[in-house]
């Protein structure tokens, strides 16, 4: 399965043609980018299944997010007390805007991987938010049957303990008035804010033996992998990020990794590691520095470089669009297609140079956008079926 984005059309409602040409040739140049990807898959046998956002069930249009009468923004909690919106052009000013990153325009279904994983014969929904529950495990139901589908997490409403650090950062970034250093105050939203769900990313299956990083939800193993997917061996890491950003594995005795997992490393005792030490923030951004200062580091595009209405808006209509770029090392987000080709989503010569030497081709597929959308390709798909069994690869 493939991911998308939205049409052109569904930016009509913005009157600003700065911000509308802006984000308008964002989501072009990506669906161009889906497409060749598409394209390249299908080259290689491999069967591709996409859904556009309004398969899925999204709205047609940004101001479908809107409520005029209330001013509320989006899909979730109720949005009270914000100021209004008189520069940010949009057909209406009477629309109030929330910083709060769970009431945005919601973000669409490109990064599908993030809230779905394949654990043997079932596709388990890890996050049960409305795009992820109500829109995609109903299509994924439609499509595979519903016996193939764990939608347990949405149906029992089943809660997860956040982490520590998990709640610092999700103070954080929410701005709460609340001393991120005092820990009697991190365990009071530790109590108080659990998690309806989990990143599927923070699973990495490896035959039999999984790794999954613990740092959102630190008793996800005890309390619900371990009692339903008992064919699995669970590894715990703490590495605090999607898995899929920070290594990943090419065939059994070859690894690609940043210097987040060395930590780990001796879990692929005497295998093959190609490690990246730098971000490619520094090596194709070229005012990262910039962006870091005016975003925090969050996301870089070329359209904001001399647009700052455009990165208003997506600062403040858009934060469920993007994540932390600059936390991510893009190289390692790759797509393995089989033990001899392997998808990459930045034309990086070291990368293709040491894949080359150890008999795997890289098959560069441009994803322009990355640094804004915060993926790669392997971020953006989801493998429902591969040839082979599960197999013990003694790790």
């Amino acid at each position: 399965m493939v991911g998308s984005v939205f049409e052109d059309s569904f930016l009509d409602g913005i009157k600003n043609t700065t911000i509308k040409n802006g984000l308008a040739k964002i989501l072009r140049e990506t669906r161009e980018d889906i497409e060749y990807f598409k394209q390249t898959l299908l080259s290689h046998g491999i069967d591709v299944i996409q859904l556009t956002p309004k398969e899925l069930g999204y709205q047609d249009s940004i101001l479908d997010y809107t409520n005029w009468q209330t001013g509320e923004i989006g899909v979730s909690s109720p949005i009270k007390d914000f100021p209004e919106v008189s520069d940010f052009g949009v057909n209406h000013r009477n629309i109030r805007l929330s910083r709060d990153s769970s009431t945005g325009i919601p973000q669409p279904p490109l990064a599908i991987r993030d809230d779905a994983l394949v654990m043997g014969d079932k596709i388990l929904i890890t996050q049960a938010h409305v795009y992820s529950t109500n829109l995609s495990a109903i299509k994924y139901k439609e499509m595979f049957g519903d016996a193939v589908i764990d939608n347990s997490i949405y149906e029992q409403n089943i809660n997860f303990r956040r982490s520590i650090k998990n709640v610092k950062s999700w103070a954080e970034r929410h701005h709460l008035s609340i001393d991120v250093e005092d820990i009697k105050e991190l365990e009071k939203l530790q109590d108080s804010t659990p998690l309806n769900g989990w990143c599927a990313p923070n699973l990495t299956r490896l035959g039999n033996k999984v790794l999954v990083d613990v740092w959102q939800t630190p008793e996800v193993v005890e309390e619900f992998l371990q009692p339903n997917y008992k064919d699995f061996d669970f590894h715990k890491i703490f590495i605090g990020g999607h898995n899929d950003s920070v290594f990943s594995v090419v065939r059994p005795g070859l690894v690609i990794a940043t210097p987040w997992f060395k930590p780990y490393a001796d879990i692929f005792k005497g295998w093959d590691i190609i490690w990246f030490d730098q971000p490619s923030w520094g090596k194709e951004v070229k005012s990262a520095i910039n962006l870091r200062h005016n975003n925090q580091g969050c996301y870089w595009t070329p359209e904001v470089e001399e647009n700052p209405q455009l990165e208003n808006f997506i600062n403040n209509w858009l934060d469920n669009w993007h994540g932390q770029s600059d936390e991510t090392i893009f190289d390692v987000n790759v797509l393995v297609i089989d033990e001899k080709h392997v998808v990459i989503n930045s034309n990086d010569k070291n990368l293709i140079n040491q894949l080359e030497q150890r008999g795997i081709t890289p098959i560069y597929v441009p994803l322009r956008h990355r640094f804004f959308w915060d993926g790669g390709w392997h971020c953006n798909t989801l493998d429902i079926h591969r040839i082979g069994k599960q197999t013990d690869y003694d790790i």
